[in-house]
Protein backbone atom coordinates (compact mmCIF):
# COMPACT_ATOMS: atom_id res chain seq x y z
CA UNK A 1 0.00 0.00 0.00
CA UNK A 2 3.05 2.49 0.81
CA UNK A 3 4.54 1.32 -2.78
CA UNK A 4 6.74 4.33 -4.24
CA UNK A 5 10.38 4.21 -6.56
CA UNK A 6 12.61 6.89 -6.36
CA UNK A 7 15.49 5.63 -8.48
CA UNK A 8 17.42 2.66 -10.07
CA UNK A 9 16.27 0.64 -13.32
CA UNK A 10 12.84 2.12 -14.57
CA UNK A 11 12.01 -0.69 -17.67
CA UNK A 12 12.30 -3.31 -18.97
CA UNK A 13 12.05 -3.47 -22.76
CA UNK A 14 12.72 -6.78 -25.34
CA UNK A 15 11.83 -5.92 -29.12
CA UNK A 16 12.16 -9.54 -31.38
CA UNK A 17 12.67 -8.54 -34.78
CA UNK A 18 10.78 -11.93 -36.51
CA UNK A 19 10.24 -12.55 -39.92
CA UNK A 20 6.25 -11.41 -39.50
CA UNK A 21 7.26 -8.10 -37.61
CA UNK A 22 8.79 -6.57 -34.31
CA UNK A 23 7.53 -8.10 -30.94
CA UNK A 24 7.90 -6.39 -27.88
CA UNK A 25 7.24 -6.67 -24.35
CA UNK A 26 7.80 -4.28 -21.43
CA UNK A 27 7.87 -3.89 -17.87
CA UNK A 28 7.55 -0.80 -15.53
CA UNK A 29 7.72 -0.97 -11.40
CA UNK A 30 5.32 0.63 -11.14
CA UNK A 31 1.86 1.43 -13.47
CA UNK A 32 0.88 3.20 -15.83
CA UNK A 33 -0.82 6.24 -14.14
CA UNK A 34 1.93 8.71 -12.02
CA UNK A 35 -1.28 9.70 -9.55
CA UNK A 36 -1.57 7.68 -6.16
CA UNK A 37 -5.52 6.94 -6.04
CA UNK A 38 -5.35 5.48 -9.74
CA UNK A 39 -6.60 1.93 -9.91
CA UNK A 40 -3.43 2.00 -12.15
CA UNK A 41 -0.99 3.61 -10.24
CA UNK A 42 0.96 0.09 -9.33
CA UNK A 43 -1.01 -2.44 -11.79
CA UNK A 44 2.68 -3.20 -13.49
CA UNK A 45 3.96 -3.61 -10.14
CA UNK A 46 3.26 -7.23 -9.71
CA UNK A 47 4.51 -8.70 -13.53
CA UNK A 48 7.83 -6.61 -13.00
CA UNK A 49 8.51 -8.59 -9.19
CA UNK A 50 7.91 -11.51 -11.44
CA UNK A 51 9.96 -10.39 -14.42
CA UNK A 52 6.40 -11.01 -16.32
CA UNK A 53 6.26 -8.28 -18.90
CA UNK A 54 3.16 -7.38 -20.88
CA UNK A 55 2.84 -6.69 -24.86
CA UNK A 56 3.54 -3.77 -26.33
CA UNK A 57 1.55 -3.08 -28.92
CA UNK A 58 2.36 -1.83 -32.42
CA UNK A 59 -0.59 -1.72 -34.94
CA UNK A 60 -4.01 0.02 -34.48
CA UNK A 61 -5.71 -3.52 -35.02
CA UNK A 62 -3.69 -4.46 -31.57
CA UNK A 63 -4.46 -1.97 -29.53
CA UNK A 64 -7.74 -1.70 -30.43
CA UNK A 65 -8.36 -5.03 -29.39
CA UNK A 66 -6.37 -4.30 -25.77
CA UNK A 67 -7.67 -1.82 -25.37
CA UNK A 68 -10.01 -1.63 -22.22
CA UNK A 69 -10.41 2.40 -21.40
CA UNK A 70 -10.19 5.32 -23.44
CA UNK A 71 -10.23 8.91 -22.40
CA UNK A 72 -10.67 12.12 -24.82
CA UNK A 73 -7.96 15.37 -23.70
CA UNK A 74 -9.90 18.28 -25.63
CA UNK A 75 -8.29 22.10 -25.47
CA UNK A 76 -9.96 24.32 -23.14
CA UNK A 77 -12.42 26.48 -24.61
Amino acid sequence: DNYSFGAGPSMRLVVENTATGLVSKISFPGGTQHFRDSDYYDNLLEGWLKNEPVALLFTQAEIAAATVETAEILPAP
